[in-house]
């Protein structure tokens, strides 16, 4: 066979074997022999939905000089959040994770906005630290909007006290009104 015909033979076994193999054949791994799965081109696209507690309004309250390491003054809200208050004053924090409140961050796990679920969509609305959404001495009777990080749970909060003081332990009192689980499937 003259060296023409041999290469031209292989030029037409290898156009065949190209031919023979799509791009949905699958690939195997010849040291397992198991399918491979092809790798991501973006990222997945989030399509979980917010949970929305508008069901009763329960009332939280922590009484004045109440020790915050105590189940009973904290609003165990989730099994991750756990709202309380030090008695030196300052913010709310999630006593879950967090042992005193930090400016600007806590409570953590948690983001709010101004508003109240019937009259707002929630994709508009600025989520922040709830010190950075509005100021201890506004927070009473304004309509707020909880976020539930984790667990991507929205609710009403509205506060109907906050004790003010703090240098002896005469402060970190607080109550609120908040919304709990929809009872309706």
């Amino acid at each position: 066979m003259k060296f023409s015909q041999l290469f031209k033979l292989l030029v037409l076994i290898f156009f065949l074997g190209i031919q023979g193999c799509s791009s949905d054949d699958s690939i195997t791994d010849t040291g397992k022999n198991e399918e491979m799965k092809p790798l991501p081109t973006s990222k997945p696209i989030d399509t979980k939905t917010p949970i929305i507690w508008d069901g009763s309004k329960i009332i939280f309250t922590k009484e004045i000089g109440a020790d915050p390491m105590l189940e009973a003054n904290q609003d165990r809200i989730t099994e991750n959040i756990w709202l309380t208050r030090a008695n030196s004053g300052g913010e709310l924090y999630n006593a879950k994770i967090e042992t005193d409140a930090a400016t600007n961050k806590s409570p953590l796990g948690t983001e709010w906005a101004k508003g109240a679920m019937a009259s707002s969509d929630l994709s508009t609305l600025n989520f922040q630290s709830l010190r950075r959404t509005i100021r201890p001495f506004e927070i009473i009777d304004q309509d707020l909007i909880l976020h539930l990080i984790e667990e991507d749970i929205y609710m009403d909060i509205k506060f109907l006290s906050w004790s003010r003081g703090g240098k002896q332990g005469n402060s970190g009192g607080f109550s609120y009104e908040r919304s709990t689980i929809s009872q309706t499937p």
